[in-house]
This record gives structure tokens, C-alpha cells and sequence, in this order.
């Protein structure tokens, strides 16, 4: 995976995830959840899978909120925008003033 970007990294991860997870839903919401991860042909738990595949506790509650949502495909929030942002545009000023006063 780490040839990957983030997105296509958060992709597999959430496709990985929803192939191996049961969610149990009434019309209004969740109302429970199973693992079931095999490696290798063996059972694990949801630890020992992310120990493999490096996936973080915070990047796994990332993608189950995903797959709770039904978001199969998820897209960075940036993709698609023309122009740069107020802020990134700020920040970037502030980081080459920054700069040009360090390098003097």
C-alpha cells in the first residue's frame, strides 16, 4: 500500500473492510456490526488485521464511518477545486515571507 496515495490507499481500505463486515440496520440506523477478517485462511480480529495491512485505529474508525455511511468511494475533499483556498493561499504567502526572511 505504500505505493499508493492516501485516497487510493483510503479506497482499499474501505472496500476491504466492507467486504468483511456485517452491518445489521433498521430504516433509521446501525443496529450492530461483525468482523469477520481472514488472512491466510484464519479468523482475526480487527487488531491483528491492521497490524498487517498498517492500517491505524484512527484511519480504521475513519473507514468504518465510511462504510457506515454507505461510502464505498470516497474522494478527498480538495478534488475538483479550481482555485486554492483564502487560508492555503495565506498560508503559502506567510511560508515564502517566512522563507525569503530566513534565507537573508
Amino acid at each position: 500500500m505504500k505505493n499508493k496515495t492516501e485516497a487510493e490507499q483510503l479506497v482499499l481500505i474501505v472496500k476491504e473492510i466492507s467486504a468483511h463486515t456485517n452491518l445489521k440496520r433498521n430504516p433509521s440506523s446501525i443496529l450492530d456490526h461483525n468482523y469477520n477478517f481472514v488472512i491466510a485462511g484464519k479468523s482475526v480480529c480487527v487488531n491483528a488485521w491492521g497490524l498487517v495491512f498498517n492500517v491505524g485505529r484512527s484511519r480504521f474508525r475513519e473507514a468504518i464511518h465510511l462504510v457506515k455511511q454507505g461510502n464505498l468511494h470516497p474522494m478527498h475533499g480538495n478534488r475538483g477545486k479550481r482555485r486554492p483556498t483564502t487560508k492555503a493561499t495565506s498560508a503559502v504567502g506567510w511560508m515564502r515571507l517566512t522563507f525569503d526572511r530566513i534565507g537573508e
